[in-house]
């Protein structure tokens, strides 16, 4: 007789999603204001390792600032770099990161930005 067996395995993966939240009202030109990112892992088992988010501001906006609990962050020009080194279990978030920045009083239009989220699992 013939015996069989089958094994079904589900991959671990981790994968973090990122997004981008403001209050519109509170974007004027001539005036300070932020907005949030947020980070989940949206993937089946947590982080171990470092994650990193870059988010270029709009070159528009002056004296960008970031930060966010836990988060190691630095700017260059308009760049934001934030690192975490923390676990992130599957559903959870990272505290948000905050972006802050001028607005010149000449703006105007809509100013685009775009930010990644990457881990070095």
């Amino acid at each position: 007789t013939d015996n069989e067996t089958t094994v079904s395995q589900t991959l671990q993966t981790i994968d973090l999603a990122i997004s981008k939240s403001h209050n519109p009202a509170s974007v004027r030109a001539g005036k300070r204001a932020s907005y949030k990112i947020h980070v989940q892992n949206v993937g089946n088992t947590a982080t171990a390792a470092t994650y990193r988010v870059q988010d270029s501001v709009n070159p528009a906006f002056q004296n960008v600032s970031a930060s966010g609990s836990g988060w190691n962050c630095s700017v260059s020009g308009n760049n934001v770099d934030c690192t975490r080194t923390a676990s992130l279990a599957p559903g959870a978030s990272a505290p948000d990161i905050t972006v802050g920045f001028d607005i010149p009083g000449t703006a105007s239009g809509v100013k685009n930005s775009t930010a990644t989220v990457s881990s070095t699992d």
